[in-house]
C-alpha cells in the first residue's frame, strides 16, 4: 500500500537484518539491549555493560541521544545513566506528540539539528534517536494515511514521511560525505 516507501528505499541501500526481534520488553529496556547487546534484568537498571556509545566515546566521539519524552523525569534520568555525553530534547517546550512527547516530526528535526551541530565541531560523533509516535494507541499529529481513520497506518505513514524528510536534508548536507 506504499505506507513506508522512504524506509524501503533506505533498506535497499543499507545493511539490514531480517527476522530480527529485540530481546527485551518495552522501549527503555530495548535501548540498552540494542546498544550493549545485553539483557537488562530490572526496569531502569543502570547498565555497566560495554556499549556502542561507550566504545565510541573512548575513541574520541561525542555521543548524543535524542530524548523524545523529556517530561518523563524517570526516563530522562535513565537515558542520562546510559553514558552519553549529551541528552537532547528538554529544549523543546512545545511538545506536539502524544503523551507529552516530541512528535516524530519534532524528533527528526532535532536529530538533524543535533547531528549538524556535532558535525560542525569537527570531531567524530554518534547521535542516537528512538521514536515515540509509533507506540500502540497513538495517532499521528501530522500526516495521515488515506482517509486518516486507521491510527496504525497513520502513525507508520507519518513516521516514514518524517524519516524521509530527515534523509532528504541529511543527503543534501555536508554530513552525508563522511557519516554513516
Amino acid at each position: 500500500r506504499n505506507i513506508m516507501p522512504n524506509f524501503q528505499a533506505c533498506q535497499k541501500k543499507s545493511l539490514n537484518f531480517t527476522n530480527y526481534y529485540n530481546h527485551t520488553y518495552a522501549t527503555y529496556c530495548a535501548l540498552i539491549g540494542q546498544l550493549t547487546s545485553g539483557y537488562q534484568l530490572n526496569n531502569y537498571d543502570q547498565s555497566a555493560l560495554i556499549s556502542l556509545q561507550g566504545i565510541l566515546k573512548d575513541r574520541g566521539y561525542h555521543t548524543t541521544v535524542i530524548n523524545t519524552e523529556p517530561r518523563n523525569k524517570l526516563f530522562t534520568a535513565y537515558l542520562g545513566g546510559m553514558g552519553f555525553d549529551e541528552v537532547r530534547g528538554s529544549e523543546i517546550t512545545d511538545l506536539q506528540g502524544e503523551a507529552h512527547s516530541l512528535s516524530d516530526r519534532q524528533a527528526y528535526e532535532l536529530l538533524f539539528d543535533a547531528a549538524m551541530e556535532n558535525h560542525a565541531k569537527g570531531a567524530p560523533h554518534l547521535t542516537v534517536i528512538y521514536t515515540f509516535g509509533s507506540h500502540i494507541s497513538f495517532d499521528s499529529p501530522d500526516e495521515k494515511y488515506g482517509n486518516g481513520r486507521d491510527t496504525t497506518l497513520n502513525k507508520m505513514y507519518n513516521l516514514d514521511i518524517q524519516f524521509g524528510r530527515f534523509m532528504e536534508k541529511f543527503e543534501a548536507s555536508d554530513m552525508a560525505n563522511d557519516t554513516i
